[in-house]
């Protein structure tokens, strides 16, 4: 770094300037990028860098970034190359320190990236040269920290990145030792008095506190971290800073003294954050020390915004670290402030303050009306995560220590507030602790319950007014980011009936019962309001009445869920008393009783009967009475809709959920008591014949009936011998039709098109494409009636064979596991209908028969929903459609068959096939299938690509569009055949198979045979068919598919498929390095398929594991072939000089004997940095907390904490101070 050669520093400021410049040609500023870059490698770039970057030499302040970022690149990617001498590494720390101790202006005046980048160069040097050499930058920290505001502020502005790197990012160079780093930050941190007691614990006679002379290397390594005995360790001098910070801004506040207020309030905050990254790990002697627990507490009512939010997140980081190994240490540490000194009433003030009540008191806690925004809202939620990880921590355990008291029960009180919050994540967050707790029935659960139940029912029944409902919406819109998850996450519902459904477990379960009980008993005598009633006197979406109805009952089905089963009584549990029984028989009797004339309200009636359908098998009387209810439904009208078949009117969807709903609840009743309705069985029967004889029920509600006497049959405990007759009875006319319908529909391309309607549309579409499309509820054309009851039937046909199937060929069923020989003789011909189907719908999917037809027929082939929600421009359009919505019901997905294909044909056929028939058998399949499903998968993704459609990676199953539908069967293929190849491939389980594994890895180069396949041990170990692996890999014509298929799975857009398919590799390399003939592609093809991989943030998942197994292969496959070394050269910016060096300390690295992977993985992960893409939403972003930084949608699912008694927080001091300078 000879100072000669300060010339090229005005140059450098003209091209920043030229950069920067508008008006500068594009030619111009690419020059000036070229002449910025290549001074960055430039022996004298650290002292120019400095020059630019201090204060004195008055640059503008891109310039000074640009030093800033001169000297970043010598130590980050210089220090230890080679290209510095020891003198001029630490020449390089003095200028950082240069920087540090004079180089920036006034902290009012400087701009925070400056600061924040000189703080960070700091932290880079303490990273490679801390403790040793550096020893004294402790001490320099600390000197710098009392000089004025402006070094206080950088020097917390470097404990707090580097605590960052070093616990958070884990951003500690591969050659550094990390536990070093870790060990003496822990040195500094601790009060003496904690460091002592750390040390006694370890039996070393230590003491710090004297300045007497060290008595053996390790206490005087202790005494030059610590300097000197009065050093009372950073985090109580940071705890006394805050409280002395907050006292200053309060008095400069009162006095009118604004610049000297901004710079307290800076300081407080900047402090408070940087005690938050060490709050985490720092021992629990040191938080009892320095009293921290009080100090955020009190700052939770501070009037200072900033100040208050960073106190939140303090104390969120604090509750929420697991019970150590010093329980007695920590519970006083946190408990006792709050439940015994009364600090809980400085969490109940704040939550009253931020929604503008003066205080939470009194029995009835305050509207919460005061709508929150920006800063405020951001602050209750931290504070809501606040007082739930606390409940969560210390009271909602099994073991909790803490009494009954008044704190205890106003913490209860203020959980209770926090659940009848507006805002759906604040009240979940109260949700989840209220389920923690009722799970223990912990202590003060029963006083509670009355009130969270009141919050519970208001919720449920969305009793809230208008604006607070206006208020849980604007919460949403600012909680989640688009209307798919405030619909997922809305009401809560899913907690909130977990919650109810914990309660009704606990000891008060049958008073909650009583209760729930008399809502619904008071709800049914209270008449629907008419005045929410449309003209056909149905409830409308917005009525109170249906809201309050479906409210209690989905609280009934939580309850009914959590109470203890009829005949309960096995292992240790009671059934339910008499008294409750008769409470539930006295309820079934209420609404059995109760008569609706609104469809709607009748759907809710008949739902709630099947809840208690194991109740009502002990009275025969019940059943009966439930199964004419559901009946005298099935064929349901209302008064106006009476002979609508000769009226040929269309019924209303209300009229046809209803009748669906009596359908399938009679099902379940049969499912659930089937042996009291067997004893009816002919009656049934009869009225079923009669229904569908009569054609008073359409095909679907004739299938559900069909299925529901099927269940009666085939779930009672009638001997086979005597069921097997109706069983056969039910089945014979079902499959007799599926037959036909098939021969008459499905066997050639012109009897499905003309059964399906697509004959009739093409025919008539020139008269249709000039029809203006018909009204929702007016009745079709006679053809067009014909047409879609013909396409019904099919699509009923299909669903009862399907449906009966499900029904009685079911392995898990004990009750009658010889009824699926019924099936024997029927499946030939199941089995070639069914690929009939699949050919016809396939063939829909080929262009020419398309061609030359008007472009309404377009649907068929992008899928129905394509059009969803758009009004159609014509009749043709519209019927064109309702055949596609046929159709992709019928499919069921295009690549379902061919995932039934993989899973249940070809995998067990490769696994399990007999070596001797592999040549004549796999040879000739194998291929070909593995070539078909993968141009399938290869043009299906890129069609996919092509469309710009690309949903989450698991799709929601709610989402019914054709384009998710698609992509969901396209996964389901792609993950289907990636099964198909591990289960080839997958690896022996056996006890100590890691080990032999490991063992057989590490002899694979020297134990290999002449003949290219490796030894016998590794095959073995690696492999559970070795034979087979042999063979697929071994020979050239089965190889070359299946390691393009390998490549071509890993590069699939579908991070579960690649990743499997990445660790797979990586197993498997140690066999496949043998082969000679599999050098090139390993080195070359799948090498590049995975950095491919890590260049592309959609994998960013998955990047660790394609880190490792890259590390493997190269460690593996290098010692033997020049390919991978030829494919890392050729990637961008690569330098030989760089490539060999990374060679050398892999390889190092790998012949080391403890933990040489993490090691080697850490290597290749620093060395491949430059090509490694990072998530969207992180570019350019860097996490404020590694605690708080929540989103929204991880507060909404937060899974309930559990504790196992055995597992306790490893005390960081315990574990860092293991080995201490060894």
């Amino acid at each position: 770094m000879d100072p000669q050669g300060f010339e090229v520093v005005p140059r450098v400021v003209l091209a920043l300037q030229t950069i920067y410049d508008p008006n500068a040609t594009q030619e111009d500023r690419q020059q000036a990028q070229n002449l910025c870059d290549a001074v960055k490698d430039m022996a004298g770039s650290p002292l120019w860098g400095n020059h630019l970057a201090h204060k004195d030499n008055a640059q503008p302040d891109v310039v000074r970034h640009f030093g800033l970022a001169l000297l970043e690149n010598a130590i980050r990617y210089r220090w230890n190359d080679g290209s510095y001498t020891d003198s001029e590494r630490d020449q390089l720390r003095a200028f950082v320190m240069d920087l540090m101790t004079g180089g920036t202006l006034d902290m009012q005046t400087e701009k925070q990236y400056l600061k924040e980048g000189v703080a960070r160069l700091c932290v880079e040097v303490g990273k490679r040269s801390w403790p040793l050499p550096w020893t004294d930058m402790d001490k320099t920290m600390r000197e710098l920290h009392q000089h004025d505001p402006t070094h206080q502020e950088l020097v917390l502005l470097f404990y707090r990145i580097f605590g960052e790197d070093l616990f958070v990012f884990d951003t500690v160079p591969a050659d550094q030792k990390r536990n070093g780093l870790v060990e003496s930050m822990m040195a500094i941190m601790l009060n003496p008095e904690a460091l002592q007691a750390q040390n006694e614990d370890r039996g070393l006679a230590i003491d710090l506190t004297t300045a007497t002379a060290a008595q053996t290397e390790f206490e005087a390594a202790l005494r030059v971290l610590r300097v000197d005995p009065a050093n009372e360790g950073w985090f109580l001098r940071w705890t006394r800073d805050v409280e002395r910070h907050h006292d200053e801004w309060q008095r400069a506040t009162e006095t009118g003294d604004a610049t000297d207020g901004n710079v307290a309030e800076r300081l407080a905050v900047l402090t408070l954050n940087t005690l938050e990254v060490y709050l985490a790990w720092i021992m629990w002697k040191t938080i009892a020390a320095s009293r921290v627990t009080r100090l955020l507490l009190g700052l939770l009512n501070s009037k200072s915004e900033p100040v208050r939010n960073a106190g939140t997140d303090c104390l969120l980081v604090l509750f929420s670290r697991p019970m150590s190994k010093e329980p007695e240490l920590q519970i006083s540490c946190i408990c006792q402030p709050i439940f015994e000194e009364n600090y809980i009433e400085a969490l109940m003030l704040a939550w009253a303050t931020v929604h503008g009540v003066p205080s939470l008191t009194g029995d009835r806690h305050p509207e919460q009306t005061k709508e929150l925004h920006d800063e405020g809202y951001v602050f209750a939620k931290r504070l809501a995560q606040v007082a739930v990880e606390l409940g969560e921590r210390y009271i909602a355990q099994t073991d909790s220590p803490l009494p009954p008291s008044a704190a205890k029960e106003r913490f209860f009180a203020l959980l209770v507030i926090i659940l009848d919050h507006p805002s759906m994540s604040i009240s979940t967050m109260a949700a989840s602790f209220w389920l923690s707790f009722s799970r223990i029935d912990g202590n003060g659960l029963a006083s509670a319950i009355p009130s969270v139940l009141k919050v519970v029912a208001d919720k449920c029944c969305k009793t809230a007014p208008p604006h607070i409902k206006d208020m849980t919406t604007g919460y949403a819109d600012m909680d989640l980011e688009d209307r798919s998850e405030q619909l997922q996450f809305s009401e809560q519902s899913q907690l909130l009936r977990l919650l109810l459904q914990s309660l009704a477990t606990s000891k008060q379960g049958q008073d909650m019962f009583y209760w729930i009980a008399g809502r619904i008993k008071r709800t049914l005598a209270t008449p629907p309001n008419a005045s929410f009633s449309d003209a056909s006197g149905m409830q409308t979406s917005d009525s109170p009445y249906l809201a309050m109805l479906e409210g209690n009952l989905t609280m009934l089905a939580c309850i009914i869920a959590g109470l203890p089963r009829e005949g309960s009584g096995d292992s240790g549990t009671e059934g339910p008393s008499q008294a409750l029984t008769s409470a539930r028989l006295e309820l079934v009797e209420t609404v059995l009783t109760f008569e609706y004339a609104d469809p709607i309200l009748v759907e809710k009636q008949l739902r709630t009967v099947v809840m208690f359908a194991e109740l009502m098998s002990a009275s025969p009387q019940l059943v009966l009475r439930g199964v004419q209810k559901m009946f005298s439904f099935v064929a349901f009208t209302m008064p106006d809709e009476e002979d609508y078949m000769q009226r040929k009117i269309i019924l209303r969807d209300e009229t046809k959920a209803l009748r669906m709903t009596a359908a399938s609840s009679l099902v379940k009743l049969a499912a659930a008591m089937p042996d009291v309705l067997v004893q009816s069985y002919q009656e049934i029967s009869s009225a079923v014949k009669s229904l569908i004889d009569r054609n008073l029920v359409f095909p679907s509600e004739g299938n559900l009936l069909a299925e529901f006497l099927l269940c009666i049959v085939f779930h009672s405990r009638t001997p086979p011998q005597e069921k097997h007759p109706y069983i056969i009875q039910l089945l014979q006319p079902a499959l007799l039709e599926f037959d036909t319908m098939v021969q008459t529909s499905m066997t050639t391309s012109d009897a499905f098109f003309e059964a399906s309607g697509l004959n009739y549309l093409r025919a008539n579409s020139d008269a249709l494409v000039q029809t203006p499309p018909r009204e929702k509820q007016a009745m079709p054309s006679q053809p067009e009636q014909e047409l879609r009851t013909k396409r019904a039937g099919i699509l009923s046909t299909f669903g009862l064979v399907s449906k009966f199937l499900q029904r009685t060929v079911d392995p898990k069923n004990p009750r009658d596991p010889d009824v699926s020989r019924l099936w024997v003789d029927a499946v030939p011909e199941l089995v070639r209908c069914v690929l009939v189907i699949v050919k016809r719908l396939q063939g829909l999917y080929d262009p020419t028969t398309w061609q030359g037809v008007l472009p309404e027929f377009s649907v068929l082939m992008t899928g129905a929903d394509a059009v969803e929600g758009r009004a159609f421009k014509n009749e043709l359009a519209a019927q064109v459609t309702a055949v596609a919505r046929w159709m992709s019901m019928l499919r069921d997905g295009r690549c379902y068959h061919y995932c039934r294909i993989s899973a249940r044909m070809m995998g067990p056929l490769v696994a399990n096939c007999p070596p001797e028939y592999y040549t004549a058998v796999l040879g000739p399949l194998f291929p070909p299938f593995l070539i078909n499903v993968c141009t399938k998968l290869d043009a299906e993704w890129t069609n996919l690509a092509g469309r710009g459609f690309e949903a989450d990676r698991e799709a929601d199953e709610k989402d019914e569009t054709d384009e998710v539908r698609a992509e969901r069967a396209l996964r389901l293929l792609t993950r289907s055949f990636v099964d198909l190849l591990l289960a080839v491939f997958r690896a022996p389980v056996m006890f100590g198979a890691k080990k032999a594994r490991k063992a057989a890895t590490e002899n694979a180069m020297t134990e290999t045979t002449g003949d290219a396949t490796p030894s016998f041990d590794v095959m073995v170990s690696t492999f559970v068919k070795p034979e087979l692996v042999r063979f697929l890999f071994w020979d050239r014509t089965v190889a070359q598919p299946l390691l393009a298929a390998i490549v071509l799975m890993i590069k699939i857009r579908d991070t579960d498929s690649s990743a499997k398919i990445v660790l797979m590799l990586a197993r498997m390399v140690p066999a496949l390095v043998a082969n000679p003939d599999l050098h090139a592609w390993l080195g070359r093809n799948a090498l590049m398929a995975m950095l491919e991989t890590l260049h592309d943030s959609y994998y960013v998942e998955s990047h660790s594991a394609t880190i490792g197994a890259i590390t493997q292969l190269y460690l593996q496959l290098r010692p033997l072939s020049e390919v991978p070394y030829q494919t890392f050269a050729g990637l961008p910016d690569m330098a030989s000089d760089r490539l060999q060096r990374y060679e050398a300390d892999l390889t190092a690295a790998a012949s080391g004997e403890n933990d040489h992977k993490k090691k080697s993985n850490a290597m290749t992960k620093d060395f491949l940095k430059h090509i490694t893409a990072v998530a969207v939403s992180q570019r350019g972003k860097k996490a404020q907390s590694f605690i708080v930084n929540i989103t929204q949608k991880q507060i909404l699912t937060r899974p309930v904490i559990r504790k196992n008694p055995n597992d306790g927080e490893d005390d960081a001091a315990n574990e860092w101070f293991g080995d201490l300078f060894e």
